[in-house]
């Protein structure tokens, strides 16, 4: 909302980047428009989930979703996730929650469908599954954990 003396640099853009779909943008930044998210959307941290198929998804722009999943020891997997390659571009990372930000697996391709191993380990752990996107965009996905 462009209001009088507060008004954000978004408002005064008269002419957005053409791959900047929906949002307001500049030749070198796209700003997220507003987003509804989903169930999880008011959630702050990584998302405990289970093994099983979650659809109706959205991640919102300039928002990772991550998810949080007990994996057995000796345990492996993988983690498909389906989307609209039309709505955007998804990256998918798999990464030890004791090491964030490390990735042991990931999928980024404009097939409509990422795929990210998870590797077995000796011990139990907890592993992020992390849903990214390209700025710009706010898609919905759907993700099955299977063992």
């Amino acid at each position: 909302i462009c209001r009088d003396l507060d008004v954000p640099l978004e408002c005064m853009v008269e002419n957005p980047a053409p791959d900047c779909p929906g949002s307001h943008g500049l030749p070198w930044v796209c700003w997220p428009r507003e987003c509804a998210g989903d169930r999880f959307e008011a959630t702050f941290g990584p998302i405990p989930v289970r093994w099983r198929t979650y659809t109706g998804l959205v991640r919102c722009d300039m928002n990772d979703d991550v998810f949080v999943v007990l994996v057995p020891a000796g345990a492996s997997g993988r983690a498909p996730v389906l989307y609209d390659p039309a709505e955007g571009d998804f990256s998918l990372r798999i990464q030890e929650a004791s090491a964030p930000g490390i990735d042991v697996s990931w999928s980024d391709g404009p097939s409509g469908v990422e795929v990210a191993e998870i590797p077995p380990a000796g011990e139990e752990r907890e592993i992020n599954v992390v849903i990214g996107g390209r700025a710009g965009y706010s898609m919905r996905y759907s993700i099955t954990l299977e063992r």
